[in-house]
């Protein structure tokens, strides 16, 4: 039975020592099982086993014994015996694990003889001994249960081992042991017999990846026996071997192995070794028995032998991961697009969806909390409803509380201000990256992961990525159907950015619980093991925590990554809830590649490689998706001009070109225009091409961009045509190309620009009206830019916004207005801009005022129908008051793009800038409706500019309040000649006004339509008495009715006024007649209308004051009732006068009292224009009227022959409206006879056609009345 053991076993040695292996086995049979009997029968059975099979005890007999057999067995025993206990495995698998039971036993034997023997020993280990770390695992290992069976073991190897050493002095002068096991050299080499036999019968078949087996080097490399050999080698120059060298000596190390190669030799090297010969061996042997130790401790030596374990266990889940398409369809082809509204997104992500209530727990530290708490935790810790004291106190990481060494650990809420210097600091690392800075949605995203919110990402990117049942669910019971599609691009989009600034290093995953899935395992067809992680991926610097957290429950694995120079992950430390887990973090869709694996504590390291996903974008680049479409697009555009400009038509114009005298890049110019005008398709922020209305709109911007240059040769052509002199449009001082009736849409807005720019002799273009559209913004700034001899531009009504109406400002294109704007900067000469009716806009407002700051020349600047807006409106007053040469501003604009709450700012603005100016002379600001009150009392300042001139505040609807402001400046300024103040509504306010025009320089005033009364017309009378300077006054539209009588006195005393506008004032007979008889003294009135006053025939004995004037030349009185007992008065007051010219008498009623007028126009030589509409002539008035034109004509017809001045005037007759002859006469410019109902002027019609026909004759009845314009309208 012991022999069969023995043999079994593989312990062939000496006799003596038989029995103290027989005792060992029997020892190992009671401490496995604690039952000898069952253990005995157990080696009974492997007696019998081995005796019944022939061929298997031939085998181990005879391997076993050529193990044995010590030097004299030949290699080949040895290989036969190995080979034979080999097919014994494969045989009878439970055979070989008996046998390798019996081996076990002695091995156990042996250590704990060695164990005792060493810790008796003086204190501390002998060379060759185990480690403290070795002894301690092993003592635990090892727990006999029968010690005085034990010590009587030891014992007797004790006594054995002292008779073979020696006496103490002995021991001495031998030193240190040379081999590991204290005994002779002779047991030692059995022992390593044994230990081979035991390994062959261990291994397994060859199967699997061979990348995945273990490697002895490898595993001697983990040991580092590196720096045991290098503290030798390198003792020369180190205090101590068996130290590792210092910061000084070790920068001696290279110089000291140059040396080594240069002036030593192989003798030297073997030398050092050999001098470090003890320690040496020591320190190798130390650290191959504690690696081997560590293996035995561990129950696998590879990743694979661990993870098989793992398996079978059956108490781990299986990881999931992707494949290459996972790689490569990126993160949005997981989730989808994000909101282009980030923080309102992230907000209703997180307070607003189904989970934001619900509680769940995170593990690491123990936190129960809600999604929407912690939102508020990171986003808004300060708010009233979280927080201590709250109805939603901070949750508290329960892990972490209860041991009073973690407590200081516990995450605490912080605002986003306690971060502004760290997040400075980053953002001008990103920046020297080229990097967009990070943003705050994108650090709250961020520092949101680094809490327990993790759990919710991960488990929505593995539910949705991996399909595995165990995500799935869990992501259904975390989620709610809630997938943070933001968030998580959001915080993707922190992970891209910051790996740019994060320095390549080591760092270490621990995952616990988890084993690979098998493609980790096996190699594919491309001969790469391994997956895409789906999820974000969490890692540490530091690996002792990566391999504690790995081994913390069940099947535990670490992998070990080693960034690289694209391959980096982002440092959440310093934004981190947790800064003491020095993360680490990889964004979705990352590649791992499995390179080997090896076991540490317990733990399969897996060595991996990973790779970025490079379609990783961030959070600009996913909303810019597709910005970035129209942006390829357009330099797509742009490569086909270059392609074309390579055509004859090209060349044809770039000859025409290189002649000017300026010199001029006709292909350099192309491309720039091109550029420019595609920014309109680029320039907008991502989230507007996200619109799919704008997303067309832009593109077919670029389209019609790209129209517009490629049809430059045609537009110059169509500029030659209109203009074939060439050379003399060169060399043109003014343009006006619409007298040219030329196209200047599309191509041919760039011709103009190519002429501008290759002349040198403009100065004056106007191009009004020919809507150019934005395109032609763009090739009028680069016009202008090129041409700096231009002075005056106006391109007003051409579109340049692509709007021609405030309306329509959804479709505003300010971009290529804009480019404009900028271009326009360039050119320091212009004294004169005319760019209304153009609605610009705000923007396009304040791009021109930024343009215009730096010129100092301007000296007009018209931005009528601008639509300007608030900012705008802010914009031009700053450029007005820095503006040292202006002297025109035509600011004609209404604001109904204005909220009314905007208004008084504005009117601030504006009124104080122009009070300040030391230039300005002319000021429009009609058409504003300032409607608000405050508004408009703040507008007087206006008149605090001393130069003004004049003012325009027509259609301003000021209201009252500017009266008083208003009257007050007038008094005593000492520049102002005209304001224009009709239809403003002053009321009240506009009896100041009235009052002070006699105190000031006024010549021209203007308040109709203003509600006017008695009392402010007879201020106005009393003004127009005592003014010397005052022209024109225009109050028509205004209920003044007896006030007119005042008028009339001030009338009659002025000594200037040439034109009174009184239409529609309610005059009446009596104020009526004032008026008319203040002719009889006044000498300076030209101009009187007083139409629509609801005069009669009472006003008939006034009439005949207007013979009496020697000034007046025209004269209105239409629409009113005068009737035909008027006109003998009236007809006196014409027969006399010798200056009227015009007479206007429509709807005037005056019916048979025409004959009259018929007898004064023969006596009358100056009336060269009478109205007579609507009057209800009859047959005999009208022929009374032809008869005293022809006696009239007759006579002036005499004296004209007499002067020789006849023929020299073109004159038109029109009958019916519907047929027009022409002749020659020198006074009648325009004869009309409406007299479709006058049957028996029929024939006359027809002999005036034929008579007037003859050019030279010129005998028509008509032709020779004596007036230029005679209108008989008979209804």
């Amino acid at each position: 039975m012991r022999a069969a053991l023995e043999r079994a076993a593989g312990l062939s040695v000496p006799a003596r020592r038989t029995g103290l292996k027989e005792r060992a086995l029997r020892f190992h049979v009671r401490y496995l099982d604690g039952s000898v009997e069952a253990r005995v029968a157990e080696w009974d059975a492997l007696s019998e086993l081995l005796h019944e099979n022939e061929q298997l005890r031939r085998a181990v007999d005879g391997g076993l014994a050529a193990a044995g057999g010590g030097v004299g067995a030949s290699a080949d025993a040895a290989a036969a015996g190995a080979s034979g206990v080999g097919h014994c495995v494969r045989l009878r698998a439970g055979a070989a694990v008996r046998l390798r039971s019996c081996m076990d036993a002695w091995k156990v034997f042996t250590l704990r003889s060695r164990w005792r023997r060493h810790a008796a020993q003086a204190g501390r280990s002998k060379p060759g001994s185990l480690s403290s770390k070795s002894v301690s695992l092993q003592q635990q290992q090892l727990k006999p249960d029968n010690p005085e069976l034990d010590d009587a073991i030891a014992k007797r190897q004790d006594d054995a081992a002292d008779a073979e050493m020696g006496s103490a002095a002995s021991k001495q002068a031998r030193g240190p042991m040379q081999l590991v096991h204290d005994v002779q050299r002779a047991e030692q080499s059995a022992d390593i017999l044994r230990i081979v036999a035991e390994a062959r019968l261990a291994a397994p078949s060859a199967q699997g990846d061979p990348s995945q087996e273990w490697q002895m080097g490898q595993w001697l490399n983990s040991l580092g026996l590196n720096d045991a050999i290098a503290a030798a080698l390198l003792s020369p120059i180190s205090a101590d071997a068996s130290l590792a060298l210092d910061s000084a000596d070790a920068s001696l190390a290279l110089p000291f192995v140059r040396a080594l190669g240069k002036l030593g030799s192989r003798e030297s090297v073997a030398a050092l070794l050999r001098q470090a010969g003890p320690h040496l061996l020591d320190r190798i042997a130390d650290a191959v028995w504690d690696g081997a130790s560590t293996l035995i401790a561990s129950g696998g030596a590879t990743g694979a032998e661990l993870h098989a374990k793992f398996v079978q266990e059956g108490e781990s889940f299986t990881m999931s991961y992707g494949g290459l398409d996972t790689f490569f369809g990126g993160l949005e082809g997981l989730i989808g697009t994000p909101n282009p509204k980030l923080r309102e997104a992230m907000k209703r992500e997180h307070c607003d969806s189904a989970d934001s209530g619900l509680p769940f727990n995170a593990g690491n530290y123990g936190t129960t909390t809600t999604a929407k708490t912690e939102y508020h935790f990171v986003v808004d810790p300060e708010h009233t409803d979280f927080g201590p004291g709250s109805k939603h106190p901070w949750p508290e990481d329960t892990k972490l509380r209860e041991r009073e060494d973690t407590r200081s650990l516990c995450r605490k809420p912080r605002p986003l201000s306690d971060f502004a210097i760290d997040l400075q600091r980053v953002n001008e690392q990103l920046a020297t990256q080229d990097c967009t800075s990070l943003c705050d949605e994108e650090f709250w995203g961020a520092r949101l992961y680094t809490g327990p919110m993790f759990i919710k990402y991960n488990a929505i990117l593995r539910g949705l990525g991996g399909k595995a049942p165990f995500f799935v669910q869990k992501l259904e019971q975390l989620c709610l159907g809630n997938n943070y599609t933001t968030t998580l691009h959001i915080i993707n989009s922190a992970c891209v950015k910051l790996s740019k600034i994060m320095t390549a290093q080591k760092v270490y995953r621990g995952v616990s619980g988890g084993v690979l899935p098998s493609e980790f395992w096996a190699k594919n067809e491309w001969n790469v093991a391994g997956g895409v992680e789906f999820a974000f991926m969490s890692t540490t610097l530091d690996k002792e925590v990566a391999l504690h957290y790995g081994g913390s429950g069940g099947a535990g694995l670490c992998f070990e990554i080693q960034m690289g120079m694209v391959d980096r992950g982002a440092s959440l430390s310093w934004l981190s809830q947790y800064p003491h887990e020095s993360e680490i973090l990889f964004a979705p869709m990352t590649g791992l590649e499995v390179l080997g694996t090896r076991v540490e504590s317990g733990v399969i390291v897996v060595e991996t490689r990973l790779s970025v996903n490079l379609t990783a974008l961030t959070i600009e680049q996913v909303v810019s998706r597709r910005r970035k479409l129209c942006m390829d697009m357009c330099e797509s555009m742009q490569l086909e001009l270059a392609h074309e400009m390579t055509q004859t038509a090209w060349s044809e114009l770039r000859e025409l070109t290189d002649g000017a005298e300026a010199a001029f890049d006709l292909p350099g110019y192309a491309k720039s225009v091109l550029r420019d005008m595609l920014a309109e398709s680029t320039s907008h922020p991502p989230e507007h091409y996200n619109n799919e209305a704008n997303m067309l709109m832009r593109m077919k911007d670029a389209v019609q961009a790209k129209n517009a240059v490629s049809d430059l040769p045609n537009g110059w052509e169509r500029l030659q045509m209109a203009a074939p002199n060439l050379p003399a449009l060169l060399s043109a001082s003014d343009l006006n190309v619409r007298s040219m009736k030329s196209n200047l849409k599309a191509g041919g807005a760039g011709a103009l620009s190519v002429l501008m720019c290759c002349s040198q002799a403009l100065h004056s273009l106007k191009a009004s009206g020919e809507e150019m559209g934005p395109e032609g913004a763009v090739y009028l700034g680069h016009g202008i830019a090129g041409a700096t001899s231009i002075t005056e531009l106006d391109v007003s009504n051409n579109k340049l916004c692509g709007i021609e109406a405030a309306d329509e400002r959804e479709a505003y294109n300010g971009t290529h207005f804009g480019t404009f704007c900028k271009l326009l900067a360039k050119n320091s000469s212009l004294t004169s801009l005319d760019v209304s009716a153009n609605y610009i806009l705000a923007d396009g407002t304040t791009a021109l005022c930024a343009a215009l700051a730096g010129n100092k020349r301007l000296k007009t600047l018209k931005l009528n129908d601008s639509a300007m807006q608030e900012a705008g409106w802010i914009a031009l007053a700053r450029m007005v008051e820095d503006a040292p040469s202006l002297l025109v501003l035509e600011a004609n604009c209404n604001l109904e793009l204005m909220r009314p709450a905007e208004i008084p700012a504005v009117a601030k603005a504006i009124a104080s800038a122009v009070g300040r100016s030391k230039s300005l002379t002319s000021v429009d600001l009609s058409s504003q409706e300032w409607k608000n009150g405050e508004a408009s009392g703040l507008l007087p300042p206006l008149l605090d500019c001393k130069s003004l001139a004049t003012l325009n505040l027509s259609c301003a609807e000021c209201g009252p309040h500017i009266g008083a402001g208003l009257a007050q400046r007038l008094k005593g300024h000492p520049a102002l000649t005209s304001l224009q103040l009709d239809s403003c509504e002053l009321g009240s306010g506009a009896l100041p006004i009235c009052a002070a025009v006699g105190d000031c320089g006024l010549t021209e005033l203007n308040l109709s339509s203003n509600e006017l009364d008695a009392a402010a017309a007879n201020a106005l009378g009393e003004a127009l008495a005592s003014s010397v300077t005052l022209k024109r006054i225009d109050i028509q539209s205004n209920l003044i009715e007896e006030g007119g009588v005042a008028l009339g006195k001030g009338l009659a005393a002025s000594t200037s006024l040439t034109e009174l506008e009184l239409s529609d004032c309610a005059l009446g007979d009596e104020g009526g007649a004032a008026v008319l008889e203040a002719l009889r003294g006044n000498t300076t009135l030209q101009v009187l209308k007083m139409s629509d006053n609801k005069l009669s025939a009472g006003v008939a004995p006034a009439l005949r004051a207007i013979g009496e004037s020697t000034s007046l030349t025209q004269l209105d009185l239409s629409e009113n009732k005068l009737g035909p007992d008027a006109c003998a008065d009236l007809a006196a007051g014409i027969a006399k006068n010798a200056s009227l010219r015009e007479l206007e008498l429509n709807y005037c009623a005056l019916g048979a009292g025409c004959a009259a007028l018929g007898d004064a126009l023969k006596s009358n030589s100056t009336l060269t224009s009478l109205q007579l509409n609507d009057n209800g002539i009859m047959k005999a008035e009208a022929a009374l009227l032809r008869d005293a034109y022809r006696r009239r004509a007759e006579r002036l017809r005499k004296e004209l022959d007499e002067r020789g001045e006849k023929g020299k005037k073109t004159w038109t007759i029109q009958v019916d409206q519907t047929h027009k002859f022409t002749g020659r006469d020198l006074d009648l410019d325009d004869l009309n006879l409406d007299l479709d109902d006058l049957d028996d002027l029929d024939a006359s019609r027809a002999s005036d056609a034929s008579s007037i026909s003859d050019a030279e004759e010129g005998a028509s009845d008509l032709d020779d009345l004596g007036l230029d314009d005679l209108d008989l309208d008979r209804e």
